[in-house]
């Protein structure tokens, strides 16, 4: 979609993903429905399942499924030292943003997003929740902030740019 591309910053893109929310829960859908590798069988049909949630308007639903398939297929296909180089987000500390210099275009364009995803949220700390989503907020932070339809589709985004990934990719 282009005109996120050419959205002047997160905030418009939010805006756009909100009015288009039906288009992109279809595309993604369309992009589901055409995964083949035999490993990602079992994720593609829980992405799918987020998308009839977020058609049938249980977000919260979506945004959990999402959030926390996002992990499983982290977890089964990398190892430990590939998953922390994608998830430490320690930007609000270090401030230190992902390296797409480090990655071939195509690993950069689907675990970018994963990365910003995984911002560092303790609540013990005092953090407050974040709107936008978050991978932690989402299984830390349940609340009306967190929770969202916006922030569902974006979860839904991410599951399915990184199960294409993985339906490309392995072997």
């Amino acid at each position: 979609m282009r005109v996120l591309l050419d959205a002047p910053d997160a905030a418009a893109r939010r805006r756009i993903i909100g009015r288009r929310w039906k288009g992109i829960v279809n595309d993604c859908e369309a992009v589901l429905e055409e995964v083949t590798h035999p490993d990602v069988q079992d994720a593609r049909g829980f992405a799918l399942d987020v998308a009839h949630a977020l058609r049938a308007s249980h977000t919260s639903a979506a945004q959990a499924l999402a959030a926390n398939l996002l992990d499983s297929l982290l977890q089964r296909h990398f190892d430990q030292t590939a998953r922390v180089l994608l998830t430490k987000n320690d930007f609000k500390t270090t401030g230190v943003k992902f390296k797409f210099e480090d990655y071939k275009f195509k690993v950069a364009c689907t675990f970018a997003p994963v990365w910003y995803a995984h911002a560092k949220y303790f609540p013990k700390n005092g953090d407050p929740i974040p709107r936008t989503f978050g991978r932690h907020p989402s299984a830390h932070g349940v609340s009306r902030t967190q929770y969202s339809r916006i922030n569902a589709v974006y979860a839904l985004m991410l599951v399915t740019s990184v199960i294409k990934f993985f339906d490309t990719e392995l072997p």
